[in-house]
Parts: C-alpha cells; sequence; structure tokens
C-alpha cells in the first residue's frame, strides 16, 4: 500500500508536493512501527513493510528529481537515514529489503545532489 505513495509521485513528479506532509508522516509513522517488531513470527511482514516504505521514498525522490521542489525533501532526510540505521541495527532484513535501503541512499543523494553529503555527515557525526 505505501508503495502507492511512490507509484503516484513518479507518476505527477513535483505536482505531488500537495500530498507530500501527508504521505511522509504517515510514512514515518509506519517506519516506527516497523522499528518495534522484535517478534520472529513478524519478520516476514515487517520485511514486506520496510520494502514497501522503502519503494514509497524511492518513488518520492526519483518524483521529484530534476525539479526545482527537490528543496522540500531535505527536510526528511534525516528521519529516512535514521530509518536506514535501525533497519541494519535490527539485522533481521532480508535481501530485498537491502537492496531498497541500498537504493533509497542512492536516490537520496541522486536527488538531493551535494545536500545529501552534508545530511548525511550530519547525521553521522549526531
Amino acid at each position: 500500500m505505501f508503495s502507492c505513495f511512490g507509484d503516484m509521485a513518479l507518476a505527477i513528479g513535483d505536482k505531488f508536493e500537495k500530498h507530500l506532509m501527508d504521505a511522509m508522516r504517515m510514512l514515518k509513522k509506519a517506519a516506527e512501527l516497523s522499528s518495534k517488531c522484535t517478534s520472529h513470527e513478524m519478520i516476514d511482514y515487517t520485511n514486506l513493510l520496510r520494502n514497501g516504505i522503502l519503494e514509497a521514498y524511492s518513488g518520492i525522490f526519483k518524483g521529484f528529481k530534476n525539479s526545482p521542489k527537490t528543496s522540500f525533501l531535505i527536510q526528511f532526510a534525516p528521519h529516512i537515514l535514521k530509518f536506514l540505521e535501525s533497519i541494519y541495527m535490527k539485522n533481521n532484513m532480508d535481501d530485498i529489503v537491502m537492496k531498497s535501503a541500498i537504493g533509497i541512499l542512492g536516490d537520496l543523494a541522486y536527488t538531493l545532489g551535494s545536500n545529501a553529503s552534508i545530511l548525511i555527515q550530519q547525521f553521522l557525526s549526531s
């Protein structure tokens, strides 16, 4: 379901701006929920949830690529980086989630350009 946000952003580009705050708020809540799932019975569901979130982020970043509105995405980068860190620290991600996580780092860097480097350095130093 969450990946639909990314599909919409890819389809309409930076016109997704009017939905951006609501979509990112929902994705943030879902990301926080996925980091709280610790049960072994929930690993498959958690990985599906994480992958859907990552696909949504990827589509949103790609949808804003080459737009003068990419600066709107900067405010969400710290949360996305924190989400990626939480996935890595849990150590229970599958290969699909790992591939999507690496992909979103590339999407973030490609879309935000030099701003991504600054944001990543700030995140790592905090």
